[in-house]
């Protein structure tokens, strides 16, 4: 298994006031997946780190490094960049892209994977939504 390169936009699409929290969000999020391992060939954590993971500040600069095939994965953190992600993903049809969104989106549907449904998120999901 080789590492996962991944990419998290934070784009400046903020209000200026959200700049800083969208920041400590993004190394926030890139400290967690830096901490994830490599699994051997019996599935058990190795001591080598699964992912590189770099913080870039456009879509451009994701966009460039898409095109360049130096990341598997993109990770968008607002859901203003919703539709960026999707041109993206329509770009580059192989690459994984995420979006992940600070609080609910009014009349718009989730796409949650099942296996993030845990009962922290489930409750949070009933009681701040």
């Amino acid at each position: 298994m080789k590492q996962k390169r991944i990419v998290i936009v934070n784009d400046g699409t903020f209000k200026a006031s959200d700049r800083e929290h969208y920041l400590a969000f993004c190394n926030s999020l890139k400290d967690l997946l830096e901490r994830v391992k490599m699994l051997d060939e019996k599935r058990r954590k190795t001591d080598s780190p699964a992912t590189i993971v770099t913080v870039v500040e456009s879509t451009n600069e994701a966009r460039d490094l898409a095109a360049a095939l130096k990341v598997d994965m993109v990770i968008f953190v607002s859901a203003k960049m919703y539709s960026k992600a999707t041109e993206l993903q329509i770009d580059f049809p192989e690459l994984q892209i995420l979006n992940s969104v600070g609080r609910p989106v009014k009349n718009k549907p989730y796409l949650i994977p099942s296996e993030l449904l845990t009962a922290e998120g489930i409750e949070r999901m009933v009681l701040e939504t």
